[in-house]
């Protein structure tokens, strides 16, 4: 409320706030007025209406998404008060928010008690905080999937309230990332390799066309799902963001139900696609002919070729094959997770069964001896792994590709 206040009050204007505590009708009352232009009364009956937007004014400085509102009036509902608005157009707006005292009015399951931070570790969840320049500052290290068992989501949306609905509709089931800006969404696409991005189009410094049309070009980033979001509707704008390469365009005022859906759809196609590469690994091997390669694609081929020139030593591992790929430990993990739902070193272990399957097809020799080939310096962690990875033993492998 306050910062509407400060939006729509011209210079020169009053804003007052003021809080009564001492009530006979055991509220806590705070009461907040401006003089700025005030609200129509056609309109003010809707305000609290999420998405609405009582000022339409094409030469406002301020793009409001009509949800601050909304989200006061259902928070203000979860303490279990009311909250009344007047307003006489050029004189400005009044809200009075009631509030019940004690926590008599509260079912047991509403109570939260505080925690004690100075008894206890906390775990971070990404609290993020906005620097006076409008951008996110993290005051805690973001925990990745594997310590908190949730996947990884980027929002990009220079809109505060906006970024805050977005993430209340998913922090059960997502840790959340949130960037200001195209610029800074890049730095930490790039930086946590996120699951999924859900980007605004209109911000500062780098829009969201610019913003996505990066993602898709890197090599890093290319395989994330990124949805953009925009409050305009024209059919040249979805065709321009469908053309950077974004999986899928929301027009906004959107539902935060529809929203979940066309993301839960896009983790189940990339998953279905994450399947396919990781089947159909053995034909990643070949040689892709004259085929036109998906980004992907070519990163998959790019690491076959990188591990397949070191099958042979044993020595070989996660480091050098990140150094090879010219990426990090993390961002390379996280990458071929997505990809084929493998971890680095499940992908150099599935190259080398691979070759000493195709070693033992042509009865390039012993068993032992295409082990050592196949990079293993023990053979018998060679026919264990090779086991769990065809179902059969090198030796059954053997009599079931005899030549005829």
């Amino acid at each position: 409320l306050l910062s509407n206040a400060f939006k729509f009050t011209p210079e020169g204007g009053k804003i007052q706030v003021s809080v009564d505590g001492k009530s006979k009708i055991d509220n806590v009352i705070i009461v907040i007025s401006d003089t700025g232009r005030g609200i129509p009364p056609e309109k003010l009956k809707h305000i609290f209406d999420r998405f609405y937007q009582a000022d339409d004014s094409k030469t406002r400085h301020y793009e409001g998404t009509g949800i601050g509102l909304a989200l006061v009036k259902e928070l203000v509902g979860l303490h279990h008060g009311s909250i009344t608005v007047e307003s006489a157009e050029g004189k400005g707006t009044t809200f009075t928010i009631f509030l019940p005292l004690g926590k008599d009015h509260l079912m047991p399951e509403e109570i939260v008690e505080s925690p004690d931070y100075g008894s206890r570790e906390v775990l971070s969840v990404g609290v993020q905080e906005e620097d006076n320049t409008g951008s996110i500052t993290e005051q805690e290290e973001i925990p990745n999937e594997e310590e908190t068992g949730l996947p990884v989501m980027l929002i990009v949306e220079d809109n505060p309230d906006m970024r805050k609905y977005i993430a209340t509709v998913f922090d059960k089931e997502y840790t959340i990332i949130e960037a200001a800006n195209g610029k800074k969404g890049l730095e930490k696409a790039i930086e946590h390799i996120p699951d999924i991005i859900i980007s605004d189009v209109m911000m500062p410094e780098m829009d969201g066309y610019a913003f996505c049309e990066k993602v898709k070009t890197d090599e890093r980033t290319s395989h994330i799902p990124v949805i953009l979001l925009t409050a305009r509707a024209a059919k040249e704008s979805r065709l321009e963001g469908l053309e950077t390469g974004a999986d899928d365009f929301i027009t906004k005022p959107f539902d935060g139900e529809e929203l979940q859906v066309r993301v839960r759809n896009l983790i189940v196609q990339r998953k279905k696609l994450s399947e396919y590469y990781r089947k159909d690994l053995e034909i990643i091997q070949k040689d892709f002919g004259k085929k036109t390669l998906s980004m992907d694609e070519k990163f998959l081929q790019k690491a076959k070729t990188v591990v397949d020139k070191n099958l042979s030593n044993p020595e070989y591992g996660v480091e050098e094959f990140a150094s090879g790929m010219a990426l990090s430990r993390f961002q390379l993990h996280r990458k071929l997770s997505a990809l084929i739902n493998q971890s680095t070193t499940e992908f150099i272990r599935t190259m080398r069964l691979n070759y000493a399957a195709a070693l033992l097809k042509k009865r390039a020799g012993t068993i032992s001896e295409i082990a050592y080939d196949a990079g293993f310096n023990n053979p018998t962690w060679f026919s264990i792994s090779f086991k769990k990875h065809f179902g059969v033993s090198p030796t059954e492998y053997l009599e079931q590709n005899k030549q005829a």
